[in-house]
């Protein structure tokens, strides 16, 4: 019995031992398994880092950190909605302390939006060891000359919306905010009395009382005191911006052709128009230079979406809406074609 469990115990002392054997064979290959160079793995970090979208990471392996971290975070800014993967295709060491790499870049910014490069790199043995040469053009080819990358959408021109006949209901047209910026006005009074005395033929409403009774509600914020058609805007403008503390912004605006016809019935107009925009919507990448101005680089122009028909009658809706303010009470009118079920007027 003895013997026995001697040459049991034996035997788990022989297996145990060709164990440990392994796993020291098996650590050993790891550890020394890895015979790329120093440059080799420089460049792989690198990579690694960009595609991990840690600019942080990858500046600290250039010659230049902080200026790297600069231009990478607004790479990854600018284009913020793709995903992207870089690979190392070359590298090339001239000798102890220098060398050239080549990646290859694919960015995806959805279903048929792909924008491919490739960049060139050099790398340098310094005190600190070896570094990516800083270029901003070893992550985006021509990215130099203090550019910046952007990812846009493209549109064609706006489609339009008529009526069941075909009279102009609905278009995008320049909307022209004027703001009021408390910072920039040495005297609120004087500015929202000018602001509105020139702004009484259009927008009679818009009394300075009113627009000061809104900055008191919100000490030292911008707050818009109206919103004018481009074509009021036009007639109007010399005597806004001249006023100190007036700011206008512009922004195109899907709105009706006829600035009598209201209706809650243009809510799901303006949904309709933009899922025609958003489904003919092109896409670009830009290098926006200081004094050119954006330059395309990949991407391209959507197609103009097709106007749309509404059942509005322009002529039903006005005359619906006449009733109701006639009415002397509080009424509702909704008009219906009875054939089709379309709705004529809200």
């Amino acid at each position: 019995m003895r013997f026995r469990d001697w040459r049991g115990k034996r035997g788990r002392i022989v297996a145990l031992t060709v164990c440990l054997v392994v796993a020291v064979v098996a650590l050993t290959t790891v550890v020394f398994s890895d015979s790329r160079s120093e440059a080799q793995r420089l460049v792989d970090d690198f990579v690694a880092a960009l595609d991990d979208r840690d600019a942080g990471a990858a500046a600290a392996l250039t010659s230049y950190p902080n200026a790297a971290e600069e231009t990478i975070s607004q790479m990854y800014d600018g284009l913020s909605d793709g995903t992207v993967d870089y690979d190392v295709t070359q590298l090339v060491e001239l000798n102890d302390d220098s060398g050239y790499f080549t990646l290859s870049a694919g960015w995806n910014f959805g279903e048929g939006k792909d924008w491919s490069y490739q960049v060139t790199g050099s790398v340098r043995k310094l005190a600190v060891g070896w570094r990516v040469s800083w270029d901003p053009e070893v992550v985006v080819p021509d990215l130099s000359g203090g550019r910046t990358v952007h990812h846009v959408r493209t549109d064609a021109a706006p489609p339009k919306i008529f009526d069941r006949t075909g009279r102009l209901l609905m278009e995008e047209q320049t909307i022209n905010a004027v703001v009021l910026d408390p910072a920039a006005m040495p005297d609120p009074v004087d500015t929202t009395t000018r602001l509105a005395a020139v702004l009484e033929p259009v927008a009679p409403v818009i009394t300075a009382q009113l627009m000061q009774e809104r900055m008191a509600e919100n000490p030292g914020n911008r707050i818009t005191a109206v919103k004018l058609r481009d074509q009021d805007y036009q007639f109007l403008e010399g005597g806004i911006v001249s006023i100190p503390g007036v700011e206008v912004l512009t922004t195109p605006t899907l709105i009706s052709a006829d600035r009598r016809i209201s209706t809650p019935l243009l809510d799901s107009l303006r949904s309709a128009w933009q899922l025609e925009r958003d489904r003919t919507a092109g896409w670009a990448v830009t290098l926006e230079d200081p004094e050119e101005g954006p330059i395309q680089v990949a991407g391209f122009q959507g197609p103009p979406p097709p106007d749309l028909q509404a059942t509005v009658d322009s002529q039903v809706q006005l005359a619906a809406k006449e009733a109701v303010v006639t009415a002397g009470t509080p009424a509702a009118v909704v008009a219906i074609q009875p054939s089709t079920g379309g709705i004529l007027a809200a």
